[in-house]
C-alpha cells in the first residue's frame, strides 16, 4: 500500500508555521512527501492513502482531495489534518506532537478497509458540508461513506454466539440465521458492537483493533518520556476544537479523530497504560446519535477497568477542564499476542485480585454451572462445543467434565443439547477462573475407591447426602465403601 503525505504550505509563512513544515517533511512518515500549493502540481499521481496537512484551508484543500479521488484514491482513504490544532493545543514540544499524530495517523491508514465502508447518499451523523461539498451535491449527487461495521466470514454466529446482536443499543444488528446483519438505517456508526464480539470478527473498517494497538505503539514511541495526553475524540470533538480557536497553554495535547470512542478497543487502552502512554477518550456531543452507545461503553469499561479515568462524557469540549491523571501501569508486563480473548484473559487473571466477580450484558465472558443432580456425564455437551470451552478428560482414570472460562463464546449449544437441562450458560466473567480450567462434573458411575461399576439407583446426589455424611467424598463412593468408611470412622 502506498501511502503520501501532502503539505499544503500556501497562506501560513510564519516561522513557527515554517518549522512545523519542515519537521514533518523531514520526518519521512510515509512512502512519498510533498509541499504543494494547489491540485496542479498533482498531475496523474496515484496513491492507495493520502494524508493532507493544511492550515485550516478546507475549502483550498478540497480541489486537491478532488484531484487524489479523480486518481484513485478512495475518498476514506484520504485525511485531513489541520495544523492550527497542533499549534493552538502543544505549547512545549510542537513539531514532535504533529509528527507522532501523522505517524499515528499513517499506521490507521495503513490498516484501513476503505473499500468496506458503505456508500450512502445521506449523509452520517456530525457531517459538515463547506460551499464547494453543497455545490457537487446539487450539481451531481455528493456521495459519503458510513462506518458501518463489516462482519468477517469467520464470525462465530453460525455456532450460535449473539454477542454483538446483544450488545447493539439500537437494535440495528440481527441474526439471518446463521448470519449477522447490520441495518443501515438503524446503525449509528458508535461502534460498541466490536467491543463486545469475544474476537475481532466485527470492526469498523477504517479503525480496526488490532491497528488501534499499531497506533498505540507509534504514539508511546514517539512521545516517549514526555508529558503530553492524546487525545481520541469525534468528528462533533473535533469542529469544537476548530471553532474554540482559543490558544490552549499549560499541557501538551495530540488529537487524533477516530469514529467513536465507544469503536476504542479495550486491548488499545490496555496497551495504552502499559506503554505509560497518557490517553483521554472524550465524548463531548450531547444530542450525538451515538450518544448512548458511547454512555453504554463508558459503563462497560469502567467495570472491567476500577480505576478508569480514561474516558469523559461530557458537553462541550473544554481541554482546561478535563482531568488528565497519569495512567496506572499494570503490576505484570502482559503479552499482547495471540486472540482477542487470549489477551483479555492474560489481563484479567494478572489483576484477578483487583477485581470482583461481573456481570454484564455486553461483556464477552461466559460461564458454566452444572446441576449435579442432573447431569448423566452423557458428553453431548462437550461434543457440541465448537471453541473446546467444555472437554470430557480422563482423570484418575474418571471421566471429567472441564470447562476453560476464557473459551466460551455463550453460543448456548450445551444447553440445546442437554437432554436433561443441567447445564447453564451466564453472562459473567469470572477474575478467579478466567485462565484456568475448572472442573464441573465427575462420572459417578464407578466407585473412586474400589472402581466398581455402581448400580444408578445406589447413587448419591448433593441433597441427598444425611447431615452425618455431609464429606462429598461419600457421593462417589459405592455403597459397600460407603458402609465400610462408615463404620471405620
Amino acid at each position: 500500500m502506498t501511502i503520501a503525505l501532502f503539505i499544503f504550505n500556501a497562506g501560513k509563512k510564519d516561522s513557527m508555521a515554517d518549522s512545523l513544515v519542515r519537521a514533518i517533511a523531514d520526518a519521512n512518515i510515509t512512502d512519498r512527501t510533498l509541499l504543494v500549493e494547489d491540485e496542479s502540481q498533482l498531475s496523474d499521481l496515484k496513491v492507495d492513502s493520502a494524508i493532507i496537512c493544511h492550515f485550516d484551508q478546507r475549502i483550498t484543500v478540497s480541489p486537491v482531495k478532488e484531484a487524489l479521488e479523480r486518481n484513485g484514491t478512495h475518498p476514506v482513504a484520504i485525511e485531513l489534518i489541520d495544523l492550527n490544532n497542533f499549534l493552538r493545543l502543544s505549547t512545549n514540544d510542537v513539531n514532535n506532537c504533529a509528527v507522532a499524530a501523522i505517524r499515528a495517523v499513517a499506521k490507521k491508514l495503513k490498516g484501513s478497509m476503505a473499500q468496506k465502508t458503505t456508500p450512502s447518499l445521506v449523509p452520517t451523523h456530525g457531517t459538515t458540508f463547506d460551499k464547494r461539498d453543497f455545490v457537487k451535491y446539487m450539481m451531481k449527487g455528493f456521495k459519503t461513506y458510513r462506518q458501518i461495521p463489516v462482519v468477517e466470514d469467520s464470525c462465530l454466529a453460525k455456532y450460535g454466539c449473539a454477542s454483538c446482536v446483544n450488545a447493539c443499543p439500537y437494535s440495528a444488528i440481527t441474526l439471518n440465521g446463521n448470519n449477522v446483519q447490520v441495518s443501515p438505517s438503524r446503525c449509528v456508526e458508535c461502534g460498541l458492537c466490536t467491543i463486545a464480539c469475544p474476537e475481532y470478527y466485527i470492526q469498523v473498517p477504517t479503525f480496526l483493533e488490532q491497528v488501534q494497538q499499531a497506533m498505540i505503539n507509534s504514539l508511546a514511541d514517539s512521545i516517549q518520556g514526555k508529558d503530553v495526553t492524546v487525545l481520541f475524540t469525534c468528528r462533533y470533538g473535533f469542529r469544537m476544537l476548530q471553532e474554540n480557536g482559543k490558544q490552549h497553554n499549560g499541557r501538551d495535547f495530540i488529537p487524533i479523530e477516530i469514529p467513536c470512542i465507544a469503536s476504542f478497543s479495550h486491548l488499545a487502552l490496555m496497551k495504552a497504560r502499559q506503554k505509560g502512554l497518557k490517553i483521554k477518550l472524550v465524548c463531548p456531543e450531547k444530542s450525538c446519535k451515538a450518544r448512548e452507545g458511547a454512555e453504554q461503553y463508558a459503563q462497560i469499561t469502567a467495570g472491567m477497568f476500577p480505576d478508569l479515568t480514561e474516558i469523559a462524557i461530557t458537553d462541550g469540549l473544554d481541554l482546561d477542564k478535563l482531568e488528565i491523571q497519569s495512567p496506572k501501569q499494570f503490576s505484570q508486563i502482559i503479552d499482547f499476542s495471540g486472540r482477542k480473548r487470549e489477551v483479555l484473559s492474560r489481563f484479567f487473571e494478572a489483576n484477578a485480585d483487583k477485581m470482583p466477580k461481573l456481570k454484564h450484558a455486553r461483556l464477552p465472558f461466559f460461564n458454566a454451572v452444572v446441576d449435579q443432580n442432573k447431569c448423566n456425564m452423557c458428553g453431548a455437551c462437550a461434543k457440541a462445543c465448537v471453541p473446546e470451552a467444555l472437554k470430557i478428560a480422563n482423570i484418575n482414570g474418571r471421566d471429567t467434565l472441564q470447562f476453560e472460562h476464557s473459551k466460551c463464546i455463550g453460543c448456548m449449544g450445551c444447553e440445546r443439547v442437554c437432554q436433561p437441562n443441567a447445564i447453564k450458560i451466564a453472562r459473567e466473567l469470572d477474575f478467579g477462573s478466567i485462565n484456568r480450567t475448572v472442573k464441573l462434573m465427575v462420572d459417578r458411575s464407578k466407585c473412586s475407591m474400589c472402581g466398581k461399576t455402581r448400580d444408578p439407583s445406589t447413587i448419591i446426589h448433593s441433597q441427598q447426602l444425611p447431615s452425618n455424611e455431609s464429606d462429598s467424598e461419600m457421593m462417589d463412593y459405592c455403597e459397600d465403601c460407603r458402609k465400610s468408611l462408615l463404620a471405620w470412622r
